[in-house]
């Protein structure tokens, strides 16, 4: 009876583990290479193990910095960014996640496609 008590709980944990896992895969420094949304090809984006993102916008060769926070649960990422004293909440569709790739779409169903820098 123990060994099934043990294998019920390890399914039950799985879906945390892998939540998990997606969320570790999305802290690090994104570049955006195609964009059909606000945001121009080149935009840097980092985001933390802490909840924090980082985003570098180069326009006329001058580099905006915009701070804010995020949360990223099942496919859904939620940024909280400032920028010239002015607030703004985005949420995102995650369409595609990996160690390498990550693809985003807005409400207006727009997608930017991330490589991971190295």
């Amino acid at each position: 009876m123990r060994p099934i008590s043990i294998i019920v709980m390890s399914l039950a944990f799985a879906p945390l583990t892998l939540a998990a896992d997606e969320a570790k895969s999305l802290v690090g420094k994104w570049e955006i290479t195609k964009s059909s949304g606000d945001a121009p090809e080149g935009t840097l984006v980092e985001f933390t193990a802490g909840g924090e993102v980082k985003v570098i916008v180069k326009i006329d060769n001058q580099e905006l910095k915009i701070e804010g926070k995020y949360t990223f649960a099942k496919d859904k990422l939620v940024l909280e960014l400032k920028a010239n004293d002015k607030e703004v909440k985005e949420e995102l569709t995650v369409k595609k996640l990996t160690s390498d790739d990550l693809e985003l779409e807005d409400k207006t169903n727009r997608v930017d496609v991330l490589k991971k820098k190295k």
